[in-house]
């Protein structure tokens, strides 16, 4: 699904004129949060539950430049669901729907006054299997 959409501005850029690969990261965090709010979770479940979403891995690869000006989009798919963790697989894609970049990332939901995991609320983890299902082309439970 596509997570996020944003353009390049001129100060995101680096002394060659790229987009920098700070902004980039800032990009796929937030589609990470718009994906995680597809899903239902909603940030007042840290003040209300206690709960939240901590990354423990990022790995982002480069494919091609964008440039101030660019637009672009983020696909985000589903490439595991576990107990209390999330693997995701985010595409920024540039204006053509080339892939600029690419990042794979795990996330973990965790109590956020005992810093441990905690396995992921019911409704979340459904909706996340079931969009899981429907990407991989199989029929949803």
């Amino acid at each position: 699904m596509i997570s996020y959409f944003g353009s390049v501005k001129p100060d995101q850029t680096d002394i060659m004129g790229h987009f920098s690969a700070q902004h980039y990261a800032e990009a796929f965090d937030q589609a990470t949060w718009c994906f995680m709010s597809a899903l239902g979770y909603r940030a007042s479940d840290i003040k209300d539950h206690g709960e939240g979403w901590a990354d423990v891995r990022h790995l982002t690869t480069f494919h091609k430049e964008l440039l101030a000006g660019d637009s672009f989009h983020i696909d985000t798919r589903i490439i595991k669901v576990g107990q209390s963790s999330i693997n995701l697989f985010h595409e920024l894609r540039n204006q053509s729907g080339e892939v600029a970049a690419a990042m794979d990332i795990t996330s973990v939901y965790f109590d956020v006054r005992n810093r441990r995991s905690v396995a992921i609320p019911e409704p979340i983890k459904l909706a996340a299997l079931l969009r899981e299902q429907a990407e991989a082309g199989h029929d949803p439970v």
